[in-house]
């Protein structure tokens, strides 16, 4: 319900009007642009994260759904968001080396209970299983540990758990339609209830998260710190490319010819 919350409080205020209706769509697609290039910066390097934000900026469905009035931006904000707080847990820069995990590790559990108030299930499922990949591409078995904390935990509950609890308990069937039909069978596209909005397919939606999981992987299973390198080697004193090739030459010549190496 977090997106209806904010676009009525927007309604009260600011009153009725396009502005209103899509601005918690707009400041949601900007901050996941601004999360990407963190976490782009974060792995990589200044010029990957530059270019992964405006890659963001520029595809057709961040333009569609950073328009449309739907929960999808702020659900891929949030989820973004909980990714910044791991990659930033568990890679610390010179600048937090010397802080302890907390700060970014409680941007996972933020970003996870409002990726729940986004959208319910997905919101818990993309954060947790992204985090799993994250730690089993880095090999590293305490990926999980460097934002596990019961303050982040509870931080996370006190954000999604108390509206779905009093809800559950008001409306007759909420457990069935909310949780069961529309986030569980939706995806095995067994349905009871349908929209006029259809999602993907499972098998397209799998190939599609397929793909996109199998270029991360590839990217974070690079050199630590492995920018782009150039093909040709740098020069180096007495090596083949190296200033003094073309003085090997002539001494070289000058040896062939009977002549001291000295007059080259």
């Amino acid at each position: 319900p977090l997106v209806y919350w904010l676009t009525a409080a927007t309604y009260a205020v600011a009153g009725t009007s396009e502005f209103s209706a899509r601005l918690w769509k707009i400041v949601p697609t900007l901050g996941t642009i601004l999360l990407t290039y963190g976490i782009g910066l974060r792995l990589f390097g200044g010029d990957v994260g530059i270019l992964s934000a405006l890659l963001l900026a520029t595809t057709l469905g961040g333009f569609l759904f950073g328009r449309l009035a739907q929960m999808d931006p702020f659900l891929v904000f949030a989820i973004a968001l909980s990714v910044f707080g791991f990659v930033g847990a568990g890679s610390p820069t010179p600048a937090t080396a010397g802080r302890s995990g907390w700060s970014a590790g409680l941007l996972f559990w933020i970003g996870l209970g409002i990726a729940v108030m986004s959208k319910g299930l997905p919101g818990l499922a993309f954060p947790l299983l992204l985090l799993v990949l994250w730690t089993l591409v880095r090999r590293d078995p305490g990926g999980v540990g460097h934002v596990w904390s019961w303050g982040g935990i509870g931080v996370a509950l006190l954000l999604a758990l108390p509206w779905h609890v009093a809800v559950a308990a008001k409306v007759p069937g909420f457990v069935q339609f909310y949780l069961l039909d529309n986030q569980v069978l939706r995806f095995l596209g067994e349905r009871g209830y349908v929209e006029d909005g259809r999602s993907l397919g499972t098998l397209a939606f799998l190939g599609i998260t397929g793909s996109s999981v199998l270029t991360l992987v590839h990217g974070l299973r690079r050199p630590a710190g492995g920018g782009i390198q150039s093909r040709e080697s740098p020069p180096s004193a007495g090596g083949l490319g190296g200033p003094d090739r073309p003085v090997q030459r002539r001494r070289k010549t000058a040896k062939g010819l009977g002549m001291p190496s000295s007059s080259c």
